[in-house]
């Protein structure tokens, strides 16, 4: 008897989905999907599109609370790893000293041995740290050993305001201002001390203004997080972006805008209004 071939079926391959691709072209392909408006301006408060504006849009918005009162201001950068923050933070360092929301600057500095990230006079211990206040704009602690701590600068920052000077803290990154376990291992959450603190919960009166950036949102204090006047986010991913929508930092319509930010934009999110619905970008890059 003749044989009949046994037929083999033919399924239909699985439609491939973002998750399936890798994941910058996942990032590429939701981008595409993203409502857009066009370049000139930003979106109107509720439309569903997304504007686009410069980095010196977003500086003037960030600055224009501080600028109107005379008090200083809390800013947090959130970003992960190599998308942008610190090129974004030193714009907004030269703004702050240009627009007069602060006379002197001083950056805790620690991710690179002796060599600073901003630009100004660089110092690797708290008495000429002390000293860089009446002689550079901007002073920068770099990281040596002993090491000055962020509670050093905080502490610092503290002494230059009560003497009326009104003075910008930089934490960059915020991880080196936190206390440490036993095993020298950062406790996430937990300022070195009250200096610190103190900064986040009343300095702004006092005219004294902070800038703290983190790559994990889980780590930073509440302090620092609940007082913030405003949060500049690049691009996030995995448990940070959980953390920031659980927190309400970021509203349940800006998550798949800020998983697609290319490095050096940005979204700006308020305290006390909605968000803008617009992308900040450098137009030079």
């Amino acid at each position: 008897m003749r044989r009949v071939p046994r037929m083999v079926s033919r399924k239909t391959p699985p439609k491939r989905t973002l998750l399936a691709m890798q994941p910058s072209l996942a990032a590429t392909e939701k981008r595409k999907q993203l409502p857009r408006l066009s370049s000139e301006g930003q979106a109107a408060p509720g439309a569903r599109g997304v504007g686009r504006a410069s980095h010196a849009e977003a500086i003037a918005k960030l600055l224009a609370d501080a600028e109107a009162t005379g008090e200083g201001t809390r800013i947090v950068s959130l970003a992960a790893t190599r998308k942008g923050k610190t090129a974004f933070n030193r714009k907004l360092v030269t703004a702050f000293l240009a627009r007069g929301v602060a006379e002197r600057v001083l950056v805790h500095d620690q991710k690179f041995p002796h060599r600073a990230q901003y630009s100004g006079g660089t110092v690797s211990n708290v008495v000429d740290m002390r000293a860089g206040i009446a002689t550079f704009p901007v002073t920068v602690a770099v990281q040596a050993y002993p090491p000055i701590t962020g509670e050093d600068v905080a502490a610092l920052t503290r002494e230059a305001t009560d003497a009326g000077i009104k003075t910008l803290a930089v934490f960059d990154e915020g991880d080196f201002c936190l206390k440490t376990n036993d095993e020298g291992e950062p406790i996430e959450r937990v300022w070195q001390g009250p200096n610190l603190a103190w900064l986040q919960l009343q300095g702004g009166a006092a005219g004294a203004s902070t800038l703290c950036t983190f790559q994990m949102l889980r780590k930073a204090p509440s302090s620092c997080t609940d007082s913030a006047s405003a949060f500049v986010i690049g691009n996030l991913g995995g448990r940070s972006l959980s953390y920031a929508r659980d927190f309400r930092i970021l509203p349940a319509e800006a998550l798949d805008v800020v998983t697609c930010l290319a490095p050096g934009e940005v979204c700006l999110f308020f305290a006390d209004r909605e968000w803008d619905w617009t992308i900040y970008y450098s137009p030079e890059s």
